[in-house]
């Protein structure tokens, strides 16, 4: 008698499934992910005759 080894075919639709949710997922937290904003500093400017330059 000749025996086969009945080996159950893998396929690949789990891992195709799979690595196309990662990719979603990836896509949508870059899309959503917030970019810093610059660093804005207001610097009021000192006037002359205000006397708000002090002498050391």
């Amino acid at each position: 008698m000749i025996y086969r080894d009945q080996e159950p075919r893998s396929s690949g639709f789990p891992l195709v499934v799979i690595a196309i949710a990662m990719v979603a997922i990836v896509g949508a937290l870059i899309s959503i992910s917030e970019r810093p904003a610059p660093t804005r500093v207001w610097v009021p400017s000192a006037s002359v005759g205000s006397g708000a330059s002090a002498a050391l």
